[in-house]
C-alpha cells in the first residue's frame, strides 16, 4: 500500500513541474513576443501584387510605414513627400524613378500604436524616357522614407518574362 501512495506523490510531483514548466514557457515567450513587438518600432514595407509579370503588365507597388510599437512615433519630412521608391534592374542599374511630387513644408507624422501611412503606384513597365524596359529581366523595387528622426529603407524584387 506505501509504494502506491509514494508513486502517487512522485506522480503528483512530475505533474506539477511538467506544469509549471509550461507556464513559464508560455510567460518567456509572451515576454519575448512583447519585447520584439517594442523594439520593432516603426517599419518600412514594400511589395508588389504578383512576383512574375507578363510584358506590359501593370507592376502594382505598395509602399507602407508602420508602428509596431506601443507608443506613438512623431517623425518629421523637410516635405510632404514621405515615401518614395525607385527601380533597378538585375546588374542593378536604375531603369524607373517616379516624378517626386511634394510640398516643401515641414510635414510632422504621428503614427499611433498599429497605425499606417501607405502608398501605393501602378508601373507599366516603361522608363523615364517612356521605352519599354529591356525583358526578360528581374528587378528590384527600393523604397525609402527619411525623416529627420530615422532613415527607413525597403527593397522587394520581381520579374517580367514571357
Amino acid at each position: 500500500m506505501r509504494s502506491g501512495i509514494r508513486q502517487t506523490q512522485v506522480g503528483k510531483k512530475k505533474l506539477i513541474l511538467v506544469i509549471a514548466s509550461i507556464v513559464v514557457a508560455g510567460l518567456t515567450i509572451t515576454a519575448v513576443l512583447v519585447l520584439a513587438r517594442s523594439e520593432r518600432g516603426v517599419v518600412l514595407t514594400v511589395d508588389t501584387d504578383k512576383e512574375d509579370y507578363a510584358p506590359g503588365e501593370p507592376v502594382r507597388i505598395h509602399i507602407q510605414l508602420k508602428n509596431y510599437g506601443f507608443s506613438t512615433v512623431n517623425l518629421v519630412y523637410g516635405s510632404s513627400l514621405i515615401m518614395h521608391f525607385s527601380i533597378y534592374d538585375s546588374d542593378g542599374a536604375q531603369v524607373f524613378v517616379p516624378p517626386m511630387v511634394g510640398l516643401m513644408v515641414i510635414t510632422h507624422v504621428a503614427l499611433e500604436p498599429g497605425g499606417t501611412r501607405s502608398s501605393e503606384y501602378v508601373w507599366d513597365q516603361v522608363n523615364e524616357t517612356g521605352e519599354q524596359v529591356e525583358l526578360p529581366a528581374s528587378f528590384t523595387v527600393r523604397a525609402l522614407s527619411w525623416s529627420y528622426e530615422h532613415h527607413f529603407y525597403a527593397n522587394t524584387t520581381f520579374s517580367i518574362s514571357d
